[in-house]
């Protein structure tokens, strides 16, 4: 088991389980361990929680009859930055499979699934996580870039970015374009853009980064 609140190390993804052991978590088990992840056990939502676990790429499999089932995918799916979540349940309790995803599971599985469709969700899972954790790395760079700039610097390339030209930009500060021009070349070298499309584009990632929030601020 995991210490409370401890990170996992590694390159290899984790997988949480949260539910009673029983045959089908052993199909679940190696479906897990064949897609390259470690399975990591926890009998409760109330020791899931206790413990928080945390990896840098994973998924949470949540079975829907666990006490306090629920309740933990409601706090799961509200975190910063979550982890994909999984729902196992019984596929003729519909309003459960209506709750999980309003409640923001990624996908809903039968208990009894075969070893393709784990292998599917799995692959899914994965790949919606890594891209995750880029979004979130490349986001926390372009923001230390931002942060390296002088608060005229940052007028500066707002403006730039809105499409301004430098004249209009220097009659809306009221500096001279020449001054214009020298904060435009300092914004160019610190935001580390080669060009005008590259300065855009990293403006574009905090953009998106700030719609998301606070889910990739974690």
């Amino acid at each position: 088991m995991i210490d409370p609140g401890d990170s996992i190390d590694g390159t290899r993804p984790q997988a949480f389980v949260v539910g009673a052991l029983d045959a089908g978590f052993h199909t679940l088990d190696r479906a897990i361990q064949e897609a390259g992840c470690d399975p990591r056990h926890y009998l409760s939502a109330a020791e899931f929680m206790a413990r928080c676990p945390r990896a840098e790429i994973g998924v949470i499999f949540v079975e829907s009859s666990s006490l306090g089932a629920e309740t933990l995918l409601e706090r799961l799916c509200q975190q910063p930055a979550p982890h994909p979540v999984v729902v196992l349940t019984d596929t003729s309790d519909f309003d459960c499979v209506v709750r999980a995803f309003r409640l923001g599971a990624m996908d809903v599985l039968p208990r009894d699934v075969a070893d393709e469709g784990l292998s599917d969700c799995l692959r899914q899972a994965l790949a919606q996580d890594r891209a995750r954790l880029t979004a979130r790395r490349e986001w926390s760079e372009v923001q230390g870039l931002i942060d390296s700039l002088t608060p005229r610097e940052r007028q500066v390339m707002d403006r730039v970015v809105a499409g301004y030209a430098n004249r209009e930009i220097a009659v809306e500060l009221e500096i001279s374009e020449k001054t214009v021009e020298v904060h435009r070349h300092k914004v160019m070298l610190k935001m580390e853009a080669d060009s005008l499309a590259e300065l855009v584009r990293k403006n574009v990632v905090l953009e998106a980064a700030a719609l998301a929030a606070p889910r990739l601020n974690s």
